[in-house]
């Protein structure tokens, strides 16, 4: 499967080493369902498992470019980022920009056909794309959708969960080019 890893690194860091999963205390991701309520890291991490564990659900992340989309998603897997991770050996994760073979309807097909269970997590996932992963895995008793996309218009997809990561704090950044640049 070119294009297509099971739970490991997704983000690149420096050197490719692993790095821990930085947290702020600065509420940053928002739940358009409860618009009066933000989520820090740690907090959102659980309410997104929460809704990625139940089989057949769909999940969009959206956010400006470098707010750490891919990384939050990559958290929702590592104990150490906040407790009661999903279960790694689930996740299937591609990035469209990398031309994934085969593509993300066909991946998504082979597993609702196997009975499999999996999170699909899909990267730089396009809206239409979304809506027919969506459509396909919607009343699935084994497989979950998260896509992650900069999208952060105000409309919502149809049964979808859509949330917005929100750029951290001035600290949290320095943290990260610390991380990243000792």
């Amino acid at each position: 499967l070119q294009g297509w890893q099971p739970y490991r690194r997704w983000v690149d860091t420096r050197g490719g080493k692993s790095q821990p999963f930085l947290v702020d205390e600065k509420l940053r991701l928002i739940d358009p369902q409860e618009r009066e309520r933000k989520y820090s890291l740690a907090d959102g991490l659980t309410h997104v498992r929460n809704v990625v564990r139940t089989a057949g659900s769909s999940v969009r992340l959206t956010g400006l470019s470098g707010v750490g989309k891919t990384r939050f998603a990559q958290a929702l897997f590592e104990a150490s980022a906040a407790p009661n991770p999903l279960a790694a050996e689930l996740a299937v994760y591609t990035d469209t920009a990398q031309s994934p073979n085969p593509p993300p309807l066909a991946v998504l097909d082979e597993l609702l056909a196997s009975g499999r269970h999996a999170i699909l997590i899909v990267d730089n996932c396009a809206s239409q794309l979304h809506s027919q992963l969506t459509a396909r895995c919607k009343g699935s008793s084994s497989v979950s959708l998260l896509t992650i996309e900069y999208d952060i218009r105000e409309d919502l997809p149809n049964e979808t969960n859509v949330f917005r990561l929100e750029p951290g704090s001035d600290e949290l950044i320095e943290s990260v080019i610390g991380q990243q640049f000792p």
